[in-house]
């Protein structure tokens, strides 16, 4: 989900979260429950001060306005850290999914996936065949943006990791790669999530400054999520799809209240 998807963004007077997040998330990964927040209206012009302060770094490119601009967004825009974090259920749920295949795809134990396994083992291109078999798995085709979303940022983090490390073969990754892969996972959504809301001033640069751009934003928001991924993730760690849910909604909110607290005021 590029700049070219970005829309007007969510409208006020509604509430934060559609109504059918909980169903979608539960059907990326049923045994997680991921955590809710009670109901609560959008308050009028919410991305107001993201977007002015966006124009700004667009303008002048001070990476205060846009830590500002990012702050606004979590803060007003998506109601706080624990909203925000709700909003993005799916995707928790499917980075949980995501961690269960790839346990499944290093460790080579579970005879059901077996069939899956082989076909990315013996595929010329390891890394497109890993991206195919994942999403067919973890993300349902129905239509809605959040699974798009998620499909994109899976293809996304897959790439960029071996972009990062072009030495490693897709076949021989570890538990610590899968944290790399979902820490690059969350940036995308994170990201894809801000410019599909607030990300029209980007959309009207010159096609040669929106790569320079996108890209400093998403260093920014991975820098955060690096931290709080790097501090949780463990070699040889066999977590429970229960506790990888944990792991990944205390990662994603704690990332959530540092962009949120940014005040150089």
């Amino acid at each position: 989900m590029g700049t070219s998807t970005s829309s007007s963004g969510a409208p006020s007077g509604v509430a934060f979260d559609p109504p059918w997040l909980t169903s979608v998330a539960g059907a990326i990964e049923p045994s997680v429950s991921v955590a809710e927040v009670p109901i609560a209206i959008a308050p009028q012009a919410r991305f107001k001060e993201a977007r002015i302060n966006l124009s700004r770094y667009l303008s002048h490119g001070k990476s205060k306005d846009l830590k500002r601009s990012i702050s606004h967004y979590v803060n007003k825009g998506l109601g706080g850290a624990r909203h925000a974090t709700s909003r993005m259920r799916v995707p928790i749920a499917a980075s949980v999914a995501m961690w269960s295949a790839l346990q499944d795809f290093i460790n080579r134990e579970t005879e059901e996936h077996d069939e899956w396994i082989d076909r990315v083992i013996n595929s010329d291109d390891r890394l497109l065949a890993l991206q195919s078999e994942l999403a067919k798995m973890i993300v349902p085709y129905g239509g809605i943006i959040d699974e798009e979303s998620c499909r994109e940022s899976l293809a996304y983090a897959l790439s960029e990791f071996q972009y990062e490390n072009p030495d490693i073969d897709i076949a021989e990754i570890n538990e610590e790669s899968i944290f790399i892969i979902l820490e690059l996972f969350f940036t995308r959504e994170v990201f894809s999530r801000y410019l599909l809301d607030i990300g029209q001033g980007i959309e009207r640069m010159e096609a040669s400054k929106v790569v320079s751009v996108e890209k400093e934003i998403k260093q920014y928001m991975r820098a955060s999520l690096s931290v709080k991924f790097r501090a949780v993730s463990r070699r040889g760690a066999r977590y429970s799809k229960m506790e990888m849910s944990t792991i990944v909604t205390k990662v994603l909110q704690e990332t959530l209240l540092v962009f949120g607290s940014f005040d150089d005021e």
